[in-house]
This record gives structure tokens, sequence and C-alpha cells, in this order.
């Protein structure tokens, strides 16, 4: 499936999205189907936020993928596709997931 947006932790295509090296510890993907996602919520990266998490959650039940590099990002974005855990995806050029997820209608408004 030819992607709309890929780096090397993302994966945007027709189908959904995968998350590579999402699990914790085998550094296994994880899959969301556009169907199963209900929306996405826009996050200024910042200490208090993610910032230099590396892997895994914090306080919220927000899941961040393995970023060796998540410090030098300024944007996330919150996933919600009906499960406990949100994952949390910080991609390289946040511009086109952002334009992506909205095209689709899954971008909240900020509040």
């Amino acid at each position: 499936m030819k992607a709309e947006y890929e780096d090397k932790h993302l994966k945007l295509d027709a189908d959904g999205i995968t998350i590579n090296a999402y699990y914790f510890p085998l550094a296994t993907k994880k899959f969301i189907p556009w169907q199963d996602m209900r929306s996405a919520q826009e996050l200024f990266v910042s200490a208090a936020t993610g910032k230099y998490r590396v892997w895994g959650m914090g306080l919220k039940p927000h899941w961040f993928h393995r970023d060796l590099r998540r410090f030098e990002r300024s944007k996330a974005f919150v996933l919600d596709a009906g499960a406990f855990f949100k994952p949390v995806i910080t991609p390289e050029q946040p511009g086109p997931v952002q334009a992506i997820l909205r095209a689709r209608g899954l971008l909240k408004k900020k509040p």
C-alpha cells in the first residue's frame, strides 16, 4: 500500500496507521485501522508532555512508541481508537500528519 506519510517511526496509508517500535520490550509494530479511529488530538511536546520520554507512559494512559529523538520534536498526536491506552505518535514532520488527520475528520480542535 502506498504511504500517504512515512518516516522511521510511522506509516500512514489508505488502511490506517502503523506505529513501529510500539510494544515494549520487543519493539513490535501496532496497526490501527482508520475505521477504529475515533479522534486525534494535537499535543505540543514539552517536558510535561513527554519530550524526554523514550518509550512507554507516565501518569496518563498515553503510550509513547520508542523514539530516541523525541526531544527534538515539537508536536505529537494522541490517538483515540477506543482503548484505555491511547497511542501518542511523534512524527518527524508533523505538518503532513496533521493534514491527513484533519482530512479524515479525526483531528479535534485544541482546547
